[in-house]
C-alpha cells in the first residue's frame, strides 16, 4: 500500500516530530475521500487527523517520512511520551500489563510441549519477553530506542535495535509474533503486516492489540475524544478495520475482542458497561490471527 502514499510535501514546523509532512490517503483501500475527525496541537504543530469514507480507518493526515519516524523512535518518542522517565521506571510501570499480555499467549498454547520461538515488535524494557524466557521461549525482540534495546538485553532477551523493515531477519522463523501497542505508530501497516506475515512460520501465530478508537467513551465524551488523539500515533482502529488490514495481508483472523475501560464506574452500572466493552467497546483491541497455508492465499 506504500504506493498510496501521496509524494506531495511540505515542510513541518518544528516541534514534536518535525522534518517533512507528507499527505496520505487510506493505508487500508487507497481512498483519497476523507472526513475530519480532530485537531490536535502539540509543541506548536498541528496534526489533522481523518476518517476515510469508504472503509472508515482513521489516521493522521500528514505525517512525516519514514526516515523522521524512524529518527523519532529512536531519539525522542519516550522523552515525549512519558517526560522524565526512564527504562527502569517503564519496566515497573508497565509489569502488570507484561503478565496481563503473557497469560494471553500462552493460554493459546496449553498441550504444546516444543519450544516456541518468540518476536515481540517494539519490545521496550522486553519485560513481557523476559516472563516468557522464564517459560523456556527462545524470545526475541525489536526495539528502535538504543537505551530500551540495551535494557532489553540487560533482561537475557535478543534484541535487534531496529524498525520492523531494517532488521535482518529470515523468513518463516518464528513461530509467534506479537504487536502491542505498535500497528498504530507505523508509517505503512499495511505493507509492515505482510513483513510479518513474511517472518511467521506456517500457521504462525500474530497477537496484536491496538487502542480502539470505537471505544465506549469516545462515543459519549467530547473531551475525552480530545485527549485520545496522539501526535505519536499515525492510525487509529475499530475491530472491523484492523481485521480487514490483516485479512489484506493474507493473515487469517481467528479471534477478536475489545477488553478493558477507560474510566471507572461504581457498583452494577460498571459491570453493565463491562458487558457492552466485550461487546466492541473496551478501550483496547486484542486480534488473533494466523498465516494461512500457501495454498490459501495463492
Amino acid at each position: 500500500m506504500a504506493e498510496a502514499l501521496k509524494n506531495k510535501r511540505q515542510t513541518a514546523p518544528s516541534g514534536y516530530i518535525g522534518g517533512v509532512l507528507q499527505d496520505t490517503s487510506c493505508n487500508l483501500c487507497g481512498s483519497r475521500e476523507s472526513q475530519n475527525m480532530a485537531i490536535i496541537i502539540k509543541n506548536g504543530q498541528q496534526h489533522l487527523f481523518v476518517q476515510c469514507r469508504s472503509c472508515r480507518l482513521v489516521y493522521m493526515k500528514s505525517i512525516p517520512s519514514p526516515e523522521d519516524l524512524t529518527k523519532f523512535y529512536q531519539n525522542s518518542y519516550r522523552n515525549e511520551c512519558d517526560p522524565g522517565s526512564n527504562p527502569e521506571m517503564i519496566d515497573k510501570g508497565t509489569s502488570l500489563r507484561a503478565k496481563i499480555y503473557s497469560q494471553w499467549v500462552t493460554r493459546s498454547f496449553p498441550e504444546e510441549p516444543q519450544q516456541k520461538r518468540i518476536l515481540d515488535i517494539g519490545c521496550a524494557t522486553g519485560n513481557f519477553l523476559h516472563i516468557l524466557n522464564g517459560k523456556g521461549w527462545d524470545t526475541h525482540g525489536i526495539e528502535p530506542d538504543p537505551k530500551y534495546a540495551d535494557y532489553s538485553r540487560s533482561q537475557g532477551i535478543t534484541v535487534h535495535n531496529s524498525t520492523l523493515e531494517q532488521a535482518n531477519l529470515p523468513a518463516n522463523s518464528f513461530n509467534v509474533i506479537t504487536a502491542f501497542h505498535t500497528i498504530e505508530h507505523l508509517y505503512d501497516p499495511s505493507t509492515s503486516l505482510n513483513r510479518i506475515r513474511d517472518l511467521l512460520s506456517p500457521n504462525g501465530t500474530l497477537f496484536v492489540v491496538v487502542p480502539n478508537v470505537d471505544n465506549f467513551r469516545f462515543k459519549i465524551d467530547p473531551r475525552y475524544r480530545r485527549w485520545f488523539f496522539s501526535p505519536a500515533h499515525v492510525y487509529y482502529f475499530t475491530p472491523k478495520t484492523i481485521s480487514r488490514m490483516l485479512e489484506n495481508a493474507g493473515l487469517r483472523v481467528s479471534s477478536v475482542t475489545t477488553v478493558g475501560l477507560p474510566f471507572w464506574l461504581p457498583g452494577a452500572l460498571n459491570n453493565i458497561i463491562k458487558n457492552v466493552a466485550c461487546s466492541g467497546w473496551g478501550e483496547e483491541i486484542h486480534v488473533v490471527a494466523s498465516k494461512q497455508p500457501a495454498d490459501e492465499t495463492d
